[in-house]
């Protein structure tokens, strides 16, 4: 309860804010609590991005090939853009998102583990929109990551990034804005 149970509660999701950003997200559930009679985890993380907008990609995803089926394993080739460098990379995995998330992995400074990974549908249909979130840690930060699209792979590799490119602005700059 209060805003010190409401900041432990950011943290348990994944982001760490200063404590001005606390305080303005901090307002805006207050006015949400007025206005819903259960506000969700999901509704705080969507408060948290609405006002915190997104983080610059240090990793911009440019392709992704993937191989994939029940009789072979799967392999992942990444190619991502860096600050105008492109990086390149294919790895082995469990299965196609593994095996990419280990492409991304040998591509990026920083020593990140998955510790949730979902997948929702936001629309209907057969061109329906699929989005991931994960939810990464690299010693000891939690960090979201969001992805968007009608291709699960992709969306699961933009998710991925989102997290690397939050993780990797936060050590930029010392927080997360």
């Amino acid at each position: 309860s209060g805003r010190h149970g409401f900041e432990e509660k950011l943290v348990a999701l994944g982001y760490n804010l200063g404590p001005d950003a606390v305080d303005e997200v901090f307002d805006t559930f207050k006015q949400l609590c007025d206005k819903k009679k259960e506000v969700t985890d999901a509704d705080i993380e969507a408060l948290v991005d609405a006002l915190s907008g997104e983080v610059p990609e240090a990793y911009a995803l440019v392709s992704f090939v993937i191989n994939s089926g029940n009789t072979i394993a799967s392999t992942s080739t990444v190619k991502l853009d860096h600050g105008g460098a492109y990086l390149e990379e294919v790895a082995k995995g469990d299965g196609p998102i593994n095996a990419s998330f280990s492409a991304i992995n040998r591509m990026v400074d920083l020593p990140v583990e998955l510790d949730h990974y979902s997948i929702r549908s936001v629309s209907e249909g057969g061109d329906a929109l699929g989005e991931v979130t994960v939810k990464v840690v690299c010693e000891g930060q939690r960090v979201t990551g969001r992805g968007l699209s009608t291709d699960i792979l992709e969306s699961s590799i933009r998710a991925y990034l989102n997290a690397i490119n939050k993780l990797a602005y936060q050590r930029e700059h010392g927080h997360a804005d």
